[in-house]
């Protein structure tokens, strides 16, 4: 139990909506980060905690990246069109969000980030073959998906569906992570039938995903919460190191 005494930070989801998202946001816990519906952190090296983006940060550098990622962490749920039909939710989404006002701070906040490694952090996944496959969305997801790309986001991850997916689009460089495998499993009920897509892992198992970083790679784990083992790696240079960048 010792080893989960550290700073978690959270992202809002669309069962959090059903109730009062202020005052998730406003809980004072030793270590609970959710300052706001969106928010990000930078990790200026490694073994360094999480904290908010300042003036010195960008000091430094010879690269130009003054420290090692940046996390961006959004609130999806307002983002799709499918939640104006859930009463439960939209009611309370319809009286305190703006989704244009969250991207914008988003595009902002990612082109003025000097990171190595650029990491957006949402409940919805953009790609998955759960039983969210083909959720409605509506033009939010285009739109969050250029902002990604063009600004060079190495990593979306996501939940809401309950297993373990790696998924890299056919002429896109982000890496997709769907890691919903926490609390409870439901199989992937969609084939692989989307040739745009190229799936690199995907797996029904109780389990979550560990990323560790450096400034010439991030290497992502699935790991197994039945047994610890280590399911799948994938690794990924940081794009100032690769030969085809």
């Amino acid at each position: 139990k010792n080893n989960l005494i550290l700073p978690w930070h959270f992202v809002l989801g669309n069962h959090d909506w059903r109730g009062s998202v202020e005052s998730q946001a406003n809980l004072s816990l030793p270590h609970w980060n959710l300052p706001s519906r969106y928010f990000s952190r930078v990790i200026t090296g490694a073994n360094a905690t999480p904290s908010p983006r300042s003036a010195n940060d960008y000091e430094g550098g010879g690269d130009g990246s003054s420290f090692l990622a940046e996390l961006f962490f959004i609130d999806t749920t307002p983002l799709l069109n499918k939640y104006k039909k859930d009463y439960r939710v939209w009611r309370n989404v319809r009286k305190t969000t703006n989704s244009y006002r969250q991207l914008q701070w988003l595009e902002g906040a990612l082109r003025t980030s000097k990171a190595v490694w650029k990491i957006v952090i949402g409940h919805h996944p953009l790609y998955t073959y759960g039983a969210h496959y083909g959720e409605k969305w509506g033009p939010n997801h285009a739109e969050l998906k250029r902002l990604l790309e063009q600004n060079r986001v190495s990593f979306y991850l996501s939940g809401h569906d309950h297993n373990l997916q790696c998924i890299r689009p056919v002429n896109e460089t982000t890496t997709h992570v769907v890691t919903g495998a926490g609390s409870k499993v439901v199989g992937l009920q969609h084939a692989y039938k989307d040739s745009g897509l190229s799936t690199i892992y995907s797996k029904s198992i109780h389990g979550f995903a560990v990323v560790s970083l450096s400034h010439e790679a991030a290497i992502m784990r699935f790991v197994s919460g039945e047994d610890g083992s280590v399911l799948h790696t994938e690794t990924l240079l940081a794009r100032k190191i690769r030969t085809d960048d």
